[in-house]
């Protein structure tokens, strides 16, 4: 079966959430062709999604370049996350707030409204680290078929 042409219904396609998830100001990221951005349907504070703009579907599609780019995405995003923490919190509540209002992905409400209680229950948490996983509907039989890796925030003491 070729990945590449299949589409289910219930598929989440990347490509075409990047303008809505623009709209709402929740990019931490974007360079070399690789996005990432508070996540759509969050567990914990600070987490985040990382892609590429043009979709790949498995780490045997990247050049080179790409792989270096990919490798990097963890620190990269870990420094920006960090700076607005420090700097503007206030743009995590909002992004979390409106996509509450207008979620992007069906069923995320409750889990938005989770992280939004913790915000504001414990006040922010600033991440120690991030831990990563590459995933893609290829090797986990996700809804999302595009390459992407989960940036998931390590706090410690907390």
């Amino acid at each position: 079966m070729n990945i590449k042409n299949k589409k289910l219904t219930d598929e989440i396609i990347l490509s075409e959430t990047i303008p809505k998830i623009k709209e709402f100001n929740g990019i931490i990221y974007n360079e070399n062709g690789i996005i990432s951005h508070l996540s759509l349907t969050p567990q914990y504070q600070g987490q985040m999604i990382a892609f590429f703009e043009t979709p790949k579907y498995s780490l045997d599609d990247l050049s080179l370049e790409e792989q270096y780019n990919w490798s990097k995405i963890k620190k990269k995003s870990f420094e920006k996350i960090i700076n607005i923490y420090q700097k503007n919190p206030e743009n995590i509540i909002r992004f979390y707030m409106d996509l509450y209002e207008n979620p992007i992905i069906p069923n995320s409400k409750e889990l938005i409204e989770n992280v939004l209680k913790d915000m504001f229950t414990n006040g922010f948490k600033t991440p120690k680290g991030l831990n990563s996983l590459n995933d893609s509907k290829y090797f986990c039989n996700q809804k999302l078929s595009e390459l992407h890796k989960h940036l998931i925030p390590k706090y410690f003491n907390y």
